[in-house]
């Protein structure tokens, strides 16, 4: 674990925003899975019924905008002095720490944040109003109070105050993402695509924390429902999904795309789920920090960032899994489970590597993506 502060912390957030920017914007112009060669090839051989699957699943629209969702939050850490418009300037954290093996912010860091909202009211009494900051700027400027050596450090100090002050007014009615294992970081959120009836296709979408690998895990999921438990509805406000099926999305990311498919279907018989995708958005190999310690890096990687020590290497991997068919077993519908390990893992590098870094992954499924 790495400690950032000051211009080595922007630099570092910078990087990280620049390639979470990157690969959401490239993830939504991806194709959809079943236009895949392999995919429809393997699912003309077993018969599937592509009926069961959405005509136009969007899945790497929806794991775009997780991951955008992602960038969003990241963003809390950062210093925005400089911005358009000046009341959304703020800032508040000084230094950040780095999980040794992500390379990504410590999960303390998200903890920290959650704290700073709750406490935000009773911080924020005790920081002076903007027309008190001003007042104060003012008279700093405008008279000899103060020696002309201790006028800078003075002025900044005034300023971190209104940057603090703003960021907390922000902070306390935001909505953020969870940190706390065994739950999700943002509520599953449930899209009705096709109502037949007797049955209906719903399309979820979630994003969980993982506090060991300091990662977060973006989740689509399509599923059928029958008509016998009602876990996903249309309420007046939008769909509502039962707590039982919030709080089954807890996986490991040893757990495997197909295991995912076969514990809901197990666990809820009114639900038939027919694809899974996850997308573990990392870990982001640098040099700022301490860098990476884990041993999983590239040796492409490796010589660019030999070559290029300010340079960062974003990866995000994605497995999946389709079980569009079913069997009776002892009188129940239960899916055909296939443990084909499906996945696909995208890179974002900078532009002036981007092309050895392709060269070096021909014959594999993965994408390069310039930053």
């Amino acid at each position: 674990m790495g400690t950032l502060q000051g211009s080595g912390k922007q630099r570092y957030l910078q990087l990280l925003d620049g390639a979470l920017g990157a690969l959401a914007d490239n993830l939504a112009t991806f194709g959809d899975d079943q236009e895949l060669a392999a995919v429809r090839d393997f699912g003309r051989r077993e018969r599937w019924d592509w009926r069961r699957l959405p005509r136009r699943a969007g899945t790497y629209r929806a794991l775009s905008e997780l991951v955008g969702r992602v960038r969003q939050e990241y963003h809390w850490f950062q210093w925005h002095a400089s911005g358009p418009e000046p009341r959304h300037n703020r800032g508040y954290f000084d230094t950040i720490q780095l999980d040794a093996s992500s390379g990504l912010p410590w999960a303390f860091d998200f903890i920290q944040l959650h704290h700073l909202q709750r406490d935000a009211p009773e911080l924020l009494a005790k920081l002076p109003e903007y027309a008190r900051l001003e007042r104060d700027l003012r008279v700093l400027l405008t008279t000899d109070d103060v020696e002309i050596d201790r006028v800078g450090d003075r002025a900044r100090e005034l300023h971190r105050t209104a940057m603090r002050r703003s960021f907390l007014e922000q902070l306390r009615g935001s909505d953020l993402l969870g940190w706390k294992a065994g739950q999700t970081s943002l509520p599953p959120r449930a899209r009705l695509v096709l109502d037949l009836g007797v049955e209906q296709l719903w399309n979820i979408t979630l994003l969980r924390f993982m506090p060991d690998r300091a990662q977060f895990a973006a989740y689509v999921v399509d599923l059928w429902q029958d008509a016998r438990e009602q876990l996903l509805s249309r309420g007046a406000s939008g769909p509502v999904i039962a707590d039982a099926l919030q709080g089954a999305f807890c996986f490991s990311a040893e757990n495997p795309a197909w295991y995912i498919i076969a514990s809901l279907d197990e666990r809820f018989p009114s639900v038939h789920p027919v694809h899974v995708s996850r997308g573990i958005i990392g870990p982001l190999f640098h040099n700022l920090g301490g860098g990476h310690a884990g041993a999983d890096v590239l040796p492409a990687t490796r010589r660019i960032l030999a070559a290029d020590p300010g340079a960062g290497v974003l990866h995000f991997t994605r497995q999946y899994s389709f079980a569009p068919l079913h069997e009776l077993r002892d009188g129940e519908p239960r899916q055909i489970i296939y443990r084909q390990n499906w996945h696909d893992e995208v890179i974002v590098c900078p532009a002036r590597h981007a092309a050895r870094l392709a060269r070096s992954m021909l014959g594999t499924q993965v994408r390069v993506v310039q930053v």
